[in-house]
């Protein structure tokens, strides 16, 4: 699983205006639909500029390998409008969990919330990266 936060989205729309702010969100999700390539994966808005991927059946290395790619595939993709070209980064916080047992809930609650603490590193660490959950 991958918690995705566009880096400095309000510094974008400040600069650009909310209508190119979506112009950058519809690019981006494009961006993502492209690059998860399994039919079992899923990608989805979470609010705001965050977007979780679901990569199920995917231990952590298969998992940091597709985050890597999509912060490069984004880092590298021209956002067009108004007669401008701009690009924009993202942070990511990646997972893998296994679920099991009675607790299913609880531990996947708690693996969200390493999920959201490693995004916030990630953010703090410089941004445009990708930082593992740590156990």
């Amino acid at each position: 699983m991958l918690f995705i936060d566009i880096d400095k989205f309000k510094v974008f729309n400040d600069t650009y205006g909310h209508l190119n702010g979506d112009i950058c969100l519809k690019a981006i999700a494009g961006v993502m639909q492209q690059t998860i390539k399994r039919g079992s994966d899923y990608v989805f808005r979470w609010g705001g500029e965050e977007f979780v991927t679901l990569l199920p059946n995917t231990d952590i290395e298969g998992v940091l390998v597709v985050a890597e790619e999509l912060r490069k595939e984004i880092a590298a993709t021209p956002i067009s409008f108004d007669g401008q070209t701009t690009s924009v980064t993202i942070s990511i916080g990646a997972g893998a969990i296994i679920p099991a047992g009675q607790d299913y809930t609880k531990d996947f609650e708690a693996f969200c919330t390493k999920l959201d603490k490693a995004l916030y590193q990630a953010k703090e660490n410089g941004r445009n990266r990708v930082e593992q959950v740590v156990s």
